[in-house]
């Protein structure tokens, strides 16, 4: 899950928390319910690491050829790539 699901997983139980009036349940069920989704979704929020991707663009579109969560890794294609058909030295 990336940063954005976390973070609208954070939004969903705080509202949660607050709909008391609507969920026929006692408040303290819906209170520690919707408290306990927005903790996961702000962890994982914080915990999500980025993706880099190394996008290859030809006459007919474009298209993610890697999607790694390794920089090093990506660049490493990147340079590769550059080698090979004669961009880079």
């Amino acid at each position: 899950m990336d940063q954005l699901g976390g973070i609208l997983l954070g939004v969903a139980g705080a509202l949660g928390a607050t709909m008391t009036d609507y969920i026929p349940l006692p408040v303290m069920v819906v209170w520690v319910v919707g408290l306990s989704v927005a903790f996961v979704g702000a962890w994982l929020a914080i915990c999500a690491k980025p993706s880099y991707a190394v996008r290859l663009a030809t006459a007919s579109g474009r298209r993610d050829a890697v999607i790694t969560r390794d920089e090093r890794h990506a660049e490493r294609i990147v340079q590769a790539l550059g080698l090979a058909i004669g961009t880079e030295r």
